[in-house]
């Protein structure tokens, strides 16, 4: 019997080996001590994406290992030690999809028809050599001067979301942002203007369309009848003039970007619609405003049906109509503006949108979502919503919508860091959100990374106990009392206390952090303000209008001392300009006035 037992064990040891050498992983080198053993392979007649993909990542390729791989096109079959890079003709993939592959001699990179290769290849730069670009300004390259490979990869990926993009600073801050995170254009390096990509115009386009100032004074009739007076707010589209009038002005525009998908045909952004009688008419069958809008717009697609004509449904407009289905080749911008306290599938403000989200999936699935996700009233304030972008991002995928746009700001409270997470969650809502900002942080901020995690968590923690609401254009009143009180930012003063003293002896990193303190500080500014504003009885703006008896601020001697003040504001604006934040609002508040006013306040 032990014979028997030892001689099974023998057979099963000795399976388990050959089964492993079955197994064994070749590895292929593709440099080795900073030489190169591969060539880049393209077409005989690559088209600009896939020139600019071998361009890329001989780039990087370089400066990983310091080996510069020749380029090379071929029509041949391709022979050993060949990265290969070429797009998809079967359309097996999605346009923006790609799929990474090796085998014991080659490394393919293949990619659908739009980006989808140069999105390959930055991705392979990410997930196998290490490379990283945080920022504009940040990257992390390693060093290594071999580059070695499994020859069994195959990776493939595609976008949750066919149209990915996000308006923050980041977006204009290099040609290479948005590209390295497979996000549409949102800025024209050529004309040095913000240009969506794929778009020819992008929303609010009545007044470029039918301009007042052309248009008003001779024909006040193409505009909306708002209390029994033509006003130059919206267009009358009951109107067959207008219609003609913007379909010729629309051809024009369309004859200076021929090869642009998207042409916004879409509402002022104002609530004065038109209340003529055939305008009321349209819209009563149809439930609300958006029963004119798309009754008119449908025409206008009808003669375009090589273009998609985009639309919104925003503040007034933003109910589905009862009747009309919107054509194939219309888009509707749905925008989601709603002050919240929890993600969008749970809470109870957003019940509304919930609701008009579906019924506008029941008539068409040529939906983008327009999203906000700072407050544009104090955009350097802290605004914890890091951790409501996943659900809300997933509650979309979930729904079935593929066209996302987030409105963020062009610099405010941790603009880096959000531009870098929501561009991952676009691309992929499941990843782990808490591993990309761990990530974002120690790679942005280096050695303060963990303090700074400190205070996005006790901000985001005292958030959720307080039981408010984000506001997208409320004042700080409710959150200085609350998750932002004068004893909590005390204690966030602290965590950056800390981080900047970790980081002292390098001036990229401390300024950095620095910058991140602007929200900390501006709300000490604020509270400042209130309790100055108060103390003297003063209603200096909407900010301060409402008067606290009982500051806590009020009782600290260093917020009484103008000295003090003076020495904050002056810091905070300093390290404003250093940052090129000029503008502390959507109202367009400067920090110059800002600076101006407030030492006005502190001389009465």
């Amino acid at each position: 019997m032990r014979n028997a037992f030892l001689v099974q064990v023998f057979i099963l040891v000795t399976f388990f080996v050959a089964n492993a050498s079955c197994r064994q992983v070749n590895n292929i080198r593709i440099v080795e001590n900073g030489k190169a053993n591969y060539v880049i392979v393209l077409p005989t007649q690559p088209d600009p994406i896939e020139t600019q993909a071998a361009q890329i990542l001989q780039q990087y390729l370089q400066k990983v290992s310091g080996a510069r791989l020749d380029i090379k096109n071929t029509a041949r079959s391709v022979s050993s030690n060949s990265i290969v890079l070429i797009k998809d003709k079967k359309s097996n993939l999605a346009d923006d999809g790609f799929i990474i592959s090796t085998t014991t001699n080659n490394l393919t990179i293949k990619g659908g028809q739009r980006k989808g290769l140069l999105y390959g290849v930055y991705s392979f730069l990410e997930k196998y050599l290490g490379c990283k670009m945080y920022a504009g300004d940040c990257y992390y390259i390693p060093q290594h001067p071999t580059i070695t490979l499994n020859s069994n990869i195959i990776l493939k990926q595609e976008p949750a979301f066919s149209y990915r993009t996000e308006f923050f600073r980041e977006m204009s801050s290099t040609p290479e942002y948005p590209n390295w995170h497979k996000l549409f254009n949102v800025y024209n390096w050529q004309t040095h203007a913000y240009e969506y990509e794929d778009w020819g115009l992008f929303v609010h386009t009545f007044e470029t369309l039918v301009p007042q100032a052309q248009y008003f004074n001779q024909h006040p009739e193409y505009f909306a009848l708002v209390n029994g007076k033509r006003v130059p707010t919206q267009l009358c589209l009951s109107n067959p003039d207008v219609f003609n009038v913007l379909v010729s002005n629309l051809k024009k525009e369309m004859a200076k970007k021929p090869t642009a998908k998207y042409w916004s045909v879409s509402q002022n952004d104002n609530f004065d619609y038109c209340h003529c009688d055939k305008c009321t008419q349209i819209n009563n069958q149809e439930g609300g405003p958006q029963g004119s809008i798309v009754t008119f717009v449908n025409k206008v697609a009808a003669l375009f049906p090589d273009k998609v004509i985009s639309t919104l449904a925003y503040q007034y407009s933003r109910a589905a109509p009862k009747k009309t289905r919107p054509l194939p080749n219309v888009n509707i911008v749905l925008c989601y503006q709603v002050d919240r306290i929890t993600s969008i599938a749970s809470d109870k403000a957003s019940a509304s949108f919930r609701l008009d989200l579906d019924n506008w999936l029941k008539l068409t699935n040529n939906i983008m979502i327009w999203d906000y996700v700072v407050q544009y009233t104090n955009v350097l304030s802290p605004y914890p919503n890091l951790h409501l972008l996943k659900p809300d991002i997933q509650y979309f995928q979930q729904k079935g919508v593929k066209m996302m746009f987030e409105q963020g700001w062009s610099k405010g409270e941790f603009s880096e860091l959000r531009a870098y997470l929501i561009s991952q969650l676009l691309w992929n809502p499941g990843i782990d959100d808490d591993v990309v900002i761990n990530d974002f942080l120690n790679g942005y901020y280096g050695n303060a990374a963990a303090s700074i995690r400190k205070y996005i968590d006790q901000v985001e923690s005292q958030f959720r106990k307080s039981g408010l609401s984000l506001q997208l254009f409320g004042n700080l009143n409710d959150a200085q009392n609350s998750y932002l009180s004068f004893a909590l930012l005390k204690q966030y003063s602290q965590y950056f206390d800390q981080a900047e003293a970790s980081v002292k002896d390098d001036p990229v990193l401390l300024d950095r952090v620095k910058t991140a303190r602007l929200a900390v500080d501006y709300v000490f500014l604020e509270t400042a303000k209130t309790s100055v504003a108060a103390s003297n009885k003063l209603n200096i703006n909407n900010q301060t209008s409402k008067m606290v008896k009982a500051i806590p601020a009020a009782q600290d001697a260093a917020m009484n001392t103008p000295e003090v003040l003076k020495a904050r504001l002056d810091s905070f604006i300093n390290t404003c300009r250093k940052a090129k934040i000029t503008e502390l609002s959507i109202s367009g508040k400067d920090v110059n006035t800002y600076k101006k006013e407030f030492l006005e306040l502190l001389n009465r």
